[in-house]
């Protein structure tokens, strides 16, 4: 990764609800507002990848943890932090 700045990344995510709903909390569900913080491994025209963590070993091979990949259709947002 060559850019370690961290982002804020705000998107929206599905909502379900695998159990018996009232009209009324049917008529008012919405999608979910999340809000995603990382280092960009990737961004491209179908998605964005981050991760929040990333180790390199003594052969200078690169792992990451807690790693996300958003649809940019989804993205409301990125703020550098």
């Amino acid at each position: 990764p060559e850019d370690k700045l961290l982002w804020k990344i705000e998107w929206k995510d599905i909502v379900s609800d695998g159990g018996w709903v009232s009209k009324t909390d049917f008529d008012n569900m919405q999608e979910m507002n999340c809000i995603s913080i990382g280092y960009i491994y990737s961004s491209g025209v179908e998605n964005i990848k981050i991760y929040s963590s990333y180790s390199v070993d003594e052969r200078g091979v690169y792992e990451y943890s807690n790693v996300t990949v958003i649809p940019t259709s989804v993205i409301i947002s990125k703020t550098k932090l």
